[in-house]
């Protein structure tokens, strides 16, 4: 039937029905056929399906659940903010790392993601619609020791002219010299986002980075020397900027500029938005307001009619434990193609839907671990099918049950895990301890 298909459908067709449907059933298509794999992984139907109109920004949250003390990232299901809750991840699911500091972004759909406490891999790139993390070997500068990093800044792009995605990592430290009175002296230094706000006690800028050109150079803000704070975001593809001329524990007037081109501001509105706002996060269409309030909910203001709805999303008093962006689904892949880059700590062979499946694993199974899961589609040819983080007292797989997955938990019990819901059943049957303990077979 699919031989058919391929024959009967021309090419343009197929990408225009695949380029409308969402990722999450895209990644299952490539499993199809080759002619289908193939397709999806096409350039031209990733640049298609991203700019595809019913493939709309949706407003994506990283928030805190106090219940279970960790972080998460949710994603509202349409433009409304209503209705349909939002889909909720852990951040383990998504191998996000729970002491991130920085999320830039998005670009073609993926962030960069910065680390402020790690002691190795600092950067990495994220695709949330593909479930990818792709680490990134970052090179540290060598300073002697009186040198002491103060600030850290990313900026995360695109060339528009070689489609090359660059990272600006803008570093301030400070040298430590002691003087004849033995005190100490600092001296700032700046290592050389894209656009940040700057403030120099006197008056604010934007700082720009060109990518293609990789220069920086200084864009002015609206002149007024009574703003006693500012904070930037991206409107409807512009820059826009919050300023206030009183400080955020007072009752705020915020001025909301936009950019129409470089040096060419615009007001948007002046509002008053609620006595217990605390922060703005951004702009949600364009009448509506994204703010955090002094309870550490998000909350939306539409500055026309004064309404005010709570998200129902919280913070944990940290402006990185609160922030909201708009987000559009993706087809660009993070990883290396084929099943052995990087060199795995173990393997795993078994059967899907007729197919040679593989579980792929970099950390030891006694870890909480990572599985990359692949299909042969024809002999040389690998697919990745998901990466999973299972559940923290996973041992080992025994493989595939319909779309779901089967482990040995390190109690020994057989239990069958829903990689897309999360969602994990004890079948109430035990093993002795070994590899050879239960056996599962379909026949």
């Amino acid at each position: 039937m699919l031989s058919n298909i391929d024959q009967n459908l021309p090419e343009d067709v197929m990408n225009k029905l695949l380029s409308r449907l969402p990722v999450k059933s895209l990644l299952r298509f490539k499993c199809v056929c080759r002619y289908w794999y193939t397709l999806i992984k096409n350039p031209d139907l990733i640049s298609k399906h991203f700019n595809q109109e019913n493939n709309n920004g949706r407003l994506l949250v990283h928030h805190y659940i106090s219940d279970i003390d960790r972080y998460a990232i949710a994603l509202f299901p349409d433009e409304t903010l209503a209705g349909i809750p939002p889909l909720h991840e852990n951040l383990d699911h998504l191998q996000i790392p729970e002491c991130m500091g920085d999320v830039v972004g998005p670009i073609d759909g993926m962030f960069l993601v910065y680390t402020w406490y790690s002691d190795g891999d600092r950067m990495a790139l994220w695709n949330p619609a593909m479930r990818e993390f792709r680490r990134l070997n970052v090179l540290e500068p060598i300073f002697p020791p009186n040198f002491h990093a103060v600030v850290n800044v990313v900026g995360f792009g695109l060339d528009p002219l070689t489609r090359d995605y660059k990272i600006i990592w803008i570093r301030d430290f400070y040298e430590a010299i002691v003087d004849e009175s033995g005190d100490d002296i600092d001296y700032p230094y700046y290592v050389v986002a894209i656009y940040t706000l700057i403030n120099d006690g006197n008056r604010y800028g934007i700082l720009s980075f060109d990518m293609r050109l990789e220069e920086f150079r200084e864009i002015e803000v609206p002149a007024n020397t009574e703003y006693i704070w500012g904070s930037l975001s991206l409107y409807n593809g512009s820059i826009g900027l919050f300023f206030s001329q009183t400080d955020l524990t007072l009752e705020c007037i915020i001025d909301i500029w936009v950019m129409e081109e470089e040096g060419c501001w615009i007001k948007l509105v002046t509002v008053r938005p609620f006595p217990e706002f605390s922060r703005p996060c951004g702009f949600w269409k364009e009448k509506e307001l994204l703010f955090e309030s002094r309870m550490n909910n998000l909350v939306l203001f539409n500055h026309e009619t004064h309404e005010i709805r709570n998200l129902e999303m919280y913070g944990c008093g940290s402006f990185l434990g609160l922030w909201a962006v708009c987000y559009k689904e993706s087809l660009v892949s993070l990883e290396i193609e084929g099943p052995d880059h990087p060199e795995p700590k173990w393997r795993f062979l078994s059967l899907f839907n007729d197919s040679i499946g593989l579980f792929l694993c970099q950390t030891g199974v006694i870890l909480h671990s990572t599985i990359d899961i692949w299909v042969i589609e024809e002999e040389g040819c690998w697919t990745k099918l998901i990466t999973t983080n299972p559940f923290p007292e996973v041992f080992l797989p025994h493989g595939f049950w319909k779309e779901e997955l089967l482990f040995d938990s390190q109690t020994n019990e057989l239990v069958l895990y829903n990689h897309e819901i999360h969602e994990m059943r004890n079948l109430e049957i035990c093993g002795c301890g070994n590899a050879l303990g239960p056996r599962i077979l379909c026949p």
